[in-house]
Order: C-alpha cells, then sequence, then structure tokens
C-alpha cells in the first residue's frame, strides 16, 4: 500500500495556495491564487476523504446484488481510481 500524508488536509496561504497535512506539513503549493487555482487546491485538499470513500464504495460494489448489468465496468472504473491514487497504475 502507498503511503500518503495522512488527512485531514486543508487549505493554507504562502506563495500561492498551501494545502497542509497535519501539524502544518505541506502537502502541496497550487500556485495560483485566481479562481481556478482555488478550485484546484480544493479538490487537492479532498483527496484523503474521496480516497477512503471511494474504497468504502467499492467494498459495497463488490459485496452487493447488481441490477443493471455494468457491475464490473463501475468496479473496475473505482479500482483504477484507488490504483492511480495510491501510485499502483501501469
Amino acid at each position: 500500500m502507498s503511503i500518503h500524508t495522512p488527512g485531514p488536509w486543508i487549505l493554507g496561504a504562502g506563495k500561492g495556495l498551501r494545502i497542509m497535512g497535519p501539524r502544518g506539513v505541506t502537502v502541496a503549493n497550487v500556485p495560483f491564487t485566481d479562481e481556478q487555482g482555488r478550485t484546484d487546491a480544493k479538490l487537492i485538499a479532498a483527496a484523503p476523504e474521496m480516497l477512503a470513500a471511494l474504497k468504502a464504495v467499492l467494498v459495497l460494489f463488490e459485496e452487493s446484488i447488481w441490477i443493471g448489468g455494468d457491475k464490473e465496468e463501475k468496479c473496475a472504473m473505482v479500482q483504477a481510481a484507488i490504483a492511480k491514487a495510491e501510485g499502483k497504475e501501469s
């Protein structure tokens, strides 16, 4: 399993926008402070919670009876996103 800075991550100020983990550790810097930069920074800051949510959804998908026929496709999409977040994509 890939190890990343644990969440929650928050936005802070600096040169541009700083995404910080626990104890103020800088996780990333977004150099732009325009609306797109702020939106990008918010998305990055939400990453730990989104990864945890994807893992929970994957368990639900895998354990559920799926009506609609594309369960495998949806599970593959979630698995690919998790792998990318954990640096395991091929």
